[in-house]
């Protein structure tokens, strides 16, 4: 649950990252570019989480699928079925 909690902390501050960008007065170039900076590291971070989460899910599913052939060859029925 940690990683979820990671990735909800990290599309807070992705979301606060642009509102601040946001509120950014016209001509605070440096500004910009330094949120600018920010935002791009943040999704790069958010990204990453994202691949591992979706890795982890594929991982559990094919697991599951694996255990429930397993159980279908050897018993000739569904292992989740009772």
């Amino acid at each position: 649950m940690a990683v979820w909690n990671e990735l909800d902390c990290l599309i807070a501050r992705l979301n606060g990252l642009q509102n601040q960008r946001e509120a950014v007065p016209k001509g605070r170039i440096g500004w910009l570019r330094e949120i600018d900076s920010q935002i791009l590291t943040v999704e790069a971070q958010r990204d990453r989480l994202f691949v591992h989460l979706t890795r982890q899910v594929a991982h559990r599913v094919a697991a599951r699928c694996w255990i429930t052939a397993a159980c279908t060859d050897r018993c000739g029925e569904r292992g989740d079925v009772q």
